[in-house]
């Protein structure tokens, strides 16, 4: 039998005189442990480690609290042990506090398979036996790790065994443990007739026989509030992942949640196994598996006779492998009472037959919609539910009970739907942009681009969407934008992988058409810089004719590339302009273009200026018997072409052919072609009329020279 020790503030104040005197006398290098330095008791001069005694004849094995104000300073293990010991002793009434996490065994006890052997310490709970603690036991935001109970014919196990009404269990977590034991456990209590709030469970549960639970077992009176557990739950009936069997008038269990697996036979919920008449179960959601063999097993409450059970969602999977299937439900297993209010579960279709429970499928969870509504169809800073969507944090698949969260606001969105964000200013009409510019509500509404000095600032996909349809925009039969001006000022991507690595179509994907900027009538005049970005992803297959611009009269366009795109016209096809009356300066194109009359690397069409631009593209298209043709830099040359070369291929052409140009009707000069990829003429059709000048093939050996 250990002997009980009780220690008087005067003793302990002692005991600290005496630690400061071996020091003052130069009784030092005292070995520590694990744990840390050894200490003195003192009464006996004893050594301890972790709080535990490490000499013989201890007058107790454990170090005894420091006790401030009317509370025990819990600074490690033993302290701990001496608190239940004391507490078992008789004193029902003492307080306590966590100064520091607490680690009693070491290891991975959490996991332990039941039957190895092992040489942890074993846990003898506060207030075992059912002796009914009324003090207040206050984690501070601390951790109990390691506890160890393993007796298959205990009850009544936890880290107080048995609390009382006035009793209160507050601000703890209990990490890396195991309880083994028959009846009415859990790991922060047992046997819960008090207040229980902000704690949490990530232990292992395993009972015998009946009321098992990750807070609590058996919930005789009084308030668990703001708990939750992530640790397995196992028994044979009241088996839940916060309660095992809520079972008076009035208890109230709130603002809980439960992440761990519950296994059982029957009546096993993800909050509580049974909720008896007039118990409260408010607030809470499991995202856990619940499976059982038998009946009455529910994402929420296996056996229900409550009429207030509201505000409770489901997302865990719920199962029996028996055969009385029709009491497994979504929230609730059997629910006597009929009364489940604004509840949800996970489905894609109605698998529950409850009133006041609707399913929501996954992707309702993730857009607010069910926080939403357990909140009751409000929003402001008093909501319980919260939710990350839009707000720059990382996003939650489903609600949390977390006030740290985004709070979630409903309004019609762009596409007149009901719609849910953080944006409390938000307004019926607006949009919510992606990160590539496309609104999620709509992707056929684009976010408008900064203007700066009234210059567009394109720095994404949507925006460039925006800005083309901007331009191509009519208004009371005019075109009054065709003369506005834009830079990028990033790369844009489109879509991804449009072309296989040979440069051909990828044609196992998906992409987003391209809606070129102008058109036959509202051909662009303004000014387009691409700083020296790129435009990627482009995919046109129409018969309009095709590139990132359709035609321009009068403009500019420069410092651009068009890569991995796929841009095919029945018409007039070039990948920075199809028809050029403008100028396009300092471009390049390394994209497939495929134009059935006019395809050119840079332009299908040219009557402006082409300079300084090269294409490095595969080119297709033509049409015999017609003045059409295929050339590396451009189809139809009416104007000037100069210093540009080609080195790309062209494949599966007709008409007329060139290196350069496919139709010469006026001047090109200092433009090459790689004779050694296209062994054709550098002009397929070389007018009388027109000028040529420096405009040869060359090999690949002489690119490479220089």
């Amino acid at each position: 039998m250990q002997t009980k020790v009780k220690l008087t503030k005067r003793v302990v104040s002692l005991a600290t005189a005496l630690v400061t005197g071996l020091s003052a006398v130069g009784v030092t290098g005292i070995p520590g442990g694990v744990f840390g330095t050894l200490s003195a008791s003192a009464e006996d001069g004893h050594n301890y480690v972790n709080g535990f005694c490490t000499d013989e004849g201890c007058a107790s094995p454990y170090e005894p609290a420091t006790e401030e104000n009317g509370t025990y300073q819990i600074a490690n293990a033993g302290n701990l042990y001496w608190f239940a010991e004391q507490v078992n002793d008789g004193n029902a009434n003492l307080n306590a506090a966590l100064t520091t996490d607490i680690v009693v065994n070491e290891g991975n006890l959490a996991n332990y398979d039941g039957t190895s052997e092992n040489t942890w310490r074993e846990w003898t709970p506060i207030a075992a036996d059912y002796g009914r603690y009324k003090g207040t036991f206050d984690g501070q935001g601390h951790t109990i790790s390691g506890l160890y109970f393993n007796d298959s014919s205990a009850e009544c196990i936890g880290i107080v065994g048995d609390l009382g009404r006035g009793g209160v269990i507050q601000n703890v977590g209990l990490e890396n443990s195991y309880f083994h034991v028959y009846q009415y456990t859990a790991g922060i209590c047992g046997y819960n007739s008090g207040t229980i709030r902000n704690c949490y469970n990530a232990g292992t549960v395993i009972g015998e026989f009946i009321i098992i639970g990750g807070i609590v077992g058996a919930f005789e009176v009084g308030t668990v509030s703001n708990c939750y557990n992530t640790g397995n739950i196992t028994g044979k009936s009241d088996v839940g992942g916060v309660c095992g069997n809520n079972m008076m008038r009035s208890n109230t269990i709130e603002n809980c949640y439960n992440t761990g697996n519950i296994t059982g036979d029957m009546d096993l919920g993800g909050i509580c196994g049974e909720n008896t008449a007039n118990a409260i179960i408010k607030n809470c959601y499991n995202i856990g598996n619940v499976t059982g063999t038998d009946k009455r097993i529910g994402g929420i409450i296996g056996r229900n006779a409550s009429k207030f059970v509201e505000n409770c969602y489901n997302t865990g999977t719920v199962t029996s492998t028996g055969e009385n299937t029709d009491t497994v439900g979504g929230v609730c297993g059997l629910n006597s009472s009929n009364y489940l209010t604004n509840c949800y579960y996970l489905a894609d279709s109605e698998t529950d037959k409850l009133d006041g429970t609707t399913f929501k499928t996954a992707a309702e969870f993730a857009s607010g919609e069910v926080a939403y509504l357990l909140n009751g169809s409000t929003s402001g800073d008093a909501n319980i539910f919260r939710q990350n969507l839009d707000n720059g944090e990382p996003t939650d698949a489903t609600p949390v009970l977390d006030s740290t969260h985004g709070t979630v606001y409903q309004f019609t969105n762009c596409n007149h739907a009901d719609t849910y964000t953080n944006n409390k200013d938000a307004k019926s009409g607006d949009h919510s942009w992606d990160d590539n510019g496309f609104c999620r509500y709509n992707d056929s509404h684009y976010a408008e681009p900064e203007q700066v000095n009234g210059v567009y600032q394109i720095e994404n996909a949507g925006q460039l969407y925006w800005f083309a349809a901007f331009v191509n925009t009519e208004e009371n039969g005019t075109y009054p934008n065709t003369s506005a001006n834009a830079v990028l000022t990033k790369d844009i991507v489109v879509n991804e992988n449009v072309l296989n690595e040979d440069g051909t179509l990828n044609t196992s994907g998906t992409f987003r058409e391209w809606i070129p900027i102008g058109d036959y009538i509202s051909r662009y005049a303004g000014k387009f810089n691409g700083q020296n970005h790129t435009v990627s992803g482009l995919y046109y297959d129409d018969s309009g004719y095709a590139g990132l611009f359709s035609m321009m009269n009068d403009g500019t366009i420069l410092n651009v590339g068009v890569v991995d795109s796929y841009l095919k016209s029945s018409t007039v096809s070039g990948a920075i302009c199809a028809w050029n009356n403008g100028t396009i300066e300092n471009c390049y194109n390394s994209g497939r273009i495929y134009g059935k009359e006019d395809c050119g690397g840079i332009s299908g069409f040219n009557g402006g200026i082409i300079k300084n631009c090269y294409n490095t593209g595969t080119l297709e298209g033509g049409m015999d018997g017609t003045l059409n043709g295929v050339g590396g830099i451009c189809g139809y040359n009416d104007e000037t072409i100069e210093n540009c070369h080609s080195v790309g291929k062209i494949e599966n052409a007709v008409g007329y052919i060139g290196g350069v140009c496919a139709l010469n009707f006026k001047v090109i000069r200092n433009c090459y072609f790689n004779s050694d990829i296209y062994t054709g003429n550098r002009i397929g059709y070389e007018s009388s009329v027109g000028t040529i000048e420096n405009v040869e093939g060359k090999t690949t050996a002489e690119f490479a020279s220089g």
